[in-house]
């Protein structure tokens, strides 16, 4: 038969406390789906607040590597500018550097060589990206620290070695002074060819106060009773020791000049 509500008609020939009952478990049943529903999307929504999240620090992570490496970027074409260079006319001519430089008399000074691959170089030889993407985040940061500090900093190259850095007999990307503990005794140096070597400024010296060691000093209320008198005793038998190394000397009697006697007669 047909029900009414989700109640069968059929219970309404059975007793009032049996159409209660019935009425009792259908009323339970559909609270409780409601509520199991209702539970169900709240988990699904607290999810997708949770990945949302999660996108949105992963995006800003993204974009302040985005503008340390627009940082290093700008930095580095503003210091070209100042000095008469032509960076700004043309695309960030990262792997050309060592050309463009010496196309505008200007080079490197305070490159962090040790820390950070030169211009044009890869951490995979396989790699066809040789540009500024090709650094990780972690020399990209070195190299906008350093720029904004201006240790890492663009000077004009001077008439006296123009032409040898053009003959790659002078380098255009000098390479920052390598730390105390470094494997190398000097900073390494880029020419213009492309070609490199350790003739740079050499490592730094480590500092005196480090490498000196100080001997631990003994307060003297740390030696016990036994201890001192020890000492004591110590020294008092190194004075009778040093007494006896020179022993008296007896001095003889002063001597009288012999005479010869006659030989009695006999």
């Amino acid at each position: 038969m047909p029900s009414t509500g989700g109640v069968s008609v059929t219970l309404l020939e059975t007793s009032d406390d049996a159409i209660i009952g019935h009425i009792k478990v259908h009323v339970y049943n559909t609270i409780l789906l409601s509520a199991v529903e209702q539970a169900f999307k709240g988990m699904e929504g607290d999810q997708e607040q949770v990945l949302i999240e999660i996108l949105d620090v992963s995006s800003s992570e993204s974009e302040k590597e985005k503008d340390v490496l627009k940082s290093l970027k700008a930095g580095l074409i503003k210091q070209v500018v100042d000095l008469g260079g032509k960076f700004a006319n043309r695309p960030f001519p990262w792997i050309l550097m060592p050309s463009s430089l010496t196309n505008d008399h200007l080079c490197i000074k305070g490159y962090p060589a040790h820390l950070s691959l030169m211009p044009g170089e890869s951490h995979n030889i396989n790699s066809w990206s040789k540009g500024v993407a090709g650094l990780t985040q972690h020399e990209v940061n070195v190299l906008a620290h350093l720029l904004k500090a201006k240790t890492m900093h663009i000077v004009k190259v001077t008439k006296t070695i123009g032409g040898a850095v053009i003959a790659s007999k002078e380098p255009v990307i000098i390479g920052k002074a390598p730390p105390a503990d470094s494997i190398f005794q000097n900073a390494r140096r880029m020419f213009v060819n492309g070609t490199f070597d350790y003739g740079g400024p050499p490592c730094l010296q480590a500092s005196s106060a480090i490498t000196r060691k100080k001997k631990p000093k003994v307060p003297m209320s740390v030696h016990t009773h036994d201890d001192v008198m020890g000492i004591v005793a110590k020294d008092t038998m190194t004075t009778i020791q040093k007494t006896n190394l020179h022993p008296e000397v007896l001095i003889p009697p002063p001597s009288h000049p012999f005479k010869l006697a006659k030989q009695l007669p006999t």
